[in-house]
């Protein structure tokens, strides 16, 4: 449950920010509350779909994954995808890695 309230809290930002848009609208405790959720799952031991949406929801929101989590362990975490059959495992992997 918790992975499809991220991802769709991810959706939500990046379509909001591609459309011309902005976090702008957002409250401070909604600005806070998602910084919260998307630090919550920024480890390398989640799977690369959650991380690669931690990881852009804080970029979208203005916040360094770096300063929340180990970036190394975070760079080597998504380096570890890089490698995978999967399209999608593949797609995630390299946007993690353009936003870390």
């Amino acid at each position: 449950m918790r992975i499809l309230a991220i991802l769709t809290l991810g959706l939500v930002l990046m379509t909001a920010l591609s459309n011309g848009g902005s976090v702008a609208h957002l409250t401070a405790a909604d600005t806070e509350r998602l910084k919260a959720l998307f630090v919550q799952n920024c480890s390398p031991d989640n799977d690369i779909t959650s991380l690669n949406h931690a990881v852009q929801g804080l970029k979208l929101l203005g916040v360094d994954a770096g300063k929340h989590a180990d970036k190394a362990a975070l760079c080597t975490a998504v380096g570890g995808h890089a490698d995978s059959a999967s399209l999608e495992t593949l797609y995630a992997a390299s946007a993690a890695a353009v936003a870390l």
